[in-house]
């Protein structure tokens, strides 16, 4: 009941949590990774293929969830050292291994350049099961740590290049099938447990699908380390302890400390003592202490701001303390590590209310010699509380900052339809300027055309009336020399002229094939320099036929 509860918390919190979500970026990275297996371990060297899914808390943290696979990792029994001396196990074909991974990491990348380089810090848990039917599967709890390389393509794609190291601990005959182990005559319980890490380099190209644009955020990690905000939180909560540790169920009361580096994330260290049954003012012989960090959503303090938590300490309790299992002849001291989420709510300008669920994982067997899930137990945590932010922050005013961000991106809008309303209009000019280039040659073709057939015209007027006048200047000659021509003289006179061409006026004008300016310009020179040449041969002609005559 206790879990259902949890989880249903945890999802109406959710909904509150990312309905204030406010640039703050999501991130999802399709990724290939090749790993070397320790060579004790008994695999062979492979590619995993998954994904990432993160929040970007500004340009520097990303918190991301992590789901990497492959159905065919290849085991080669005879480079592990715990089974290459075992009698038989040449005998063993090797098998075809599923291997699962998920878990969590934070990026931390340090500068703002097109190439930055980063730190991530994650763990989770790893799982392998042979590829055959009725296999057990395996789990063991992993921690990964690396440098990766950020190299910037645009605002919101970057391509990610890392090399990291995984170490976890796990039964060598892991990598064995039950079958396996009955045709050796062993069992699991006859090998131990067994640390082993290896290396592996991944690629993976990341988009940013919601928030700021990776160039918008002004804060640098320099800024976010130096411009920092002391906090101080008393709290009241409430834990309900896995049954296995011994512990009571209990109230507590206490106070949280620390700073807020930059706008996002925050750092705080607790203790927290637990109060007797119906008490609220006698503590009880169990206490918790640590530390955590705190990841807001949402970098403006005036508004509802949700938060991601990380943390862990110890369970201390007195040798006088009781507890609550039979089972548990004496309640001792334990690690724990916690994970959830909260909001702060504000009141006033530097005081907040808050509210927050954790996670509280512990084992009972030593954090080195944990190796599965089975052997972490989970409690539940709600706590309450005020609080108050102690001193002024040297980064710029969040209420402000914000704004101003909303008013450059109001800007960066308007702009934009102006330049998209520019572009439109320029287009439009151009069209319409075609357009009247057109119609204009269209009226210039038309008045040459027109002027053209004016100047011939006009050319063939003058021409006539010179040949007219030439004509009757002959007759009159004629007459006065008394010098008739007959039509045939007249036609020899022609051909001498022409040859066998003959001269057609009408055809430049009847043509029916549409000529360019040039070209009916072209062709009315012709014809007026034919036509001067005709009146002059034919004047040369008439000449020297009447001086023969004489």
């Amino acid at each position: 009941m206790r879990k259902i509860t949890f989880c249903l918390l945890g999802l109406m919190l959710s909904n509150l949590v990312f309905s204030q979500i406010r640039n703050f970026n999501l991130t999802l990275s399709p990724t290939a990774e090749y790993v070397f297996w320790e060579s004790d371990l008994g695999l062979e060297n492979g590619f995993l293929y998954g994904g990432k899914l993160g929040v970007g808390l500004g340009q520097h943290f990303e918190l991301r969830g992590i789901y990497m696979l492959s159905d065919d990792v290849k085991t080669d029994y005879k480079n592990s050292d715990e089974l290459e001396d075992i009698t038989g196990i040449d005998l063993i074909d090797n098998n075809s291994l599923q291997l699962r991974r998920y878990g969590g990491e934070i990026k931390t990348t340090i500068g703002k350049g097109t190439l930055s380089p980063y730190l991530i810090l994650g763990g989770g848990v790893q799982s392998l099961e042979a590829d055959v039917d009725g296999a057990e599967k395996n789990e063991q709890i992993y921690l990964s740590g690396g440098l990766g390389i950020v190299v910037r393509l645009s605002d919101r794609i970057v391509f990610n290049v890392e090399g990291k190291n995984t170490t976890f601990r796990m039964n060598p005959s892991a990598i064995l099938t039950t079958d396996n182990l009955t045709t050796l005559g062993l069992t699991r319980d006859d090998f131990g447990n067994e640390r082993y890490s290896n290396w592996s380099v991944s690629a993976a190209l990341q988009l940013h699908l919601g928030g700021e644009k990776t160039s918008e955020d002004s804060e640098t990690l320099y800024s976010s380390l130096k411009s920092f905000q002391g906090t101080l939180e008393p709290m009241v909560g409430n834990i309900s302890f896995d049954n296995s540790l011994g512990y009571r169920d209990t109230w507590l009361a206490g106070v949280s400390g620390g700073f807020d580096l930059g706008r996002y994330i925050g750092i705080r260290a607790f203790y927290w003592k637990a109060l007797e049954d119906g008490e609220t003012t006698k503590f009880d012989d169990l206490a918790m202490y640590g530390g955590e960090l705190r990841m807001k959503l949402n970098q403006n303090s005036r508004e509802v701001v949700p938060y991601l938590l990380l943390g862990g300490g110890k369970i201390d309790v007195k040798s006088s303390y009781k507890s609550n299992n039979p089972d548990v002849l004496e309640a001792k001291d334990n690690n724990f590590i916690m994970a959830g989420m909260g909001l702060n709510v504000p009141i006033f300008r530097d005081v907040d209310l808050f509210g927050s669920v954790r996670g509280i994982y512990t084992s009972n067997s030593d954090a080195e010699n944990i190796t599965s899930t089975d052997e972490i137990n989970t409690s539940v945590m709600y706590s309450g509380g005020i609080r108050f932010r102690i001193g002024r922050k040297t980064y710029i005013d969040e209420e402000y900052q914000r704004k101003l961000d909303e008013a450059n991106q109001e800007y960066q809008q308007k702009l934009e339809e102006i330049r998209q309303e520019k572009d439109s209009l320029i287009e439009e000019n151009k069209k319409a300027k075609i357009k009247i280039a057109e119609s204009q040659e269209s009226k210039k073709e038309s008045v040459e055309i027109k002027e053209e057939n004016k100047e011939s015209n006009s050319e063939e007027k003058v021409i006539i009336e010179k040949t007219n006048k030439e004509d009757s200047d002959n007759k009159s000659e004629e007459k006065q020399y008394d010098i008739n021509l007959s039509s045939e003289q007249f036609i020899d006179i022609i051909n001498a002229i022409y040859g066998t061409e003959k001269i057609n006026t009408s055809s430049s004008s009847e043509t029916k094939v549409e000529k360019s300016v040039e070209e009916k310009e072209q062709d009315l020179i012709r014809r007026i320099e034919q036509q001067n040449q005709i009146i002059d041969e034919f004047n040369k002609r008439v000449d020297e036929l009447n001086n023969s005559q004489n």
